[in-house]
């Protein structure tokens, strides 16, 4: 992934780990990783899956 403008903030799920991207940044999450991504309003990605199938799951957000 490649951040054209804005700030995400990626958070690997089972380490609790965070990492935030802004732009000009590049980052790569590899397959079988669980992580949730939270992204700025206006913030623009440029996203390359390999291979491209959707194996995305949606969670609900709870306190």
């Amino acid at each position: 992934q490649y951040v054209l403008n804005g700030r995400t903030v990626y958070t690997n799920v089972v380490t609790g780990e965070k990492f935030e991207y802004n732009q000009g940044d590049f980052y790569a999450i590899y397959p079988e990783i669980a992580y949730e991504q939270i992204s700025d309003q206006g913030t623009r990605i440029l996203f390359i899956k390999i291979p491209s199938i959707n194996d995305k799951m949606n969670w609900e957000i709870d306190k």
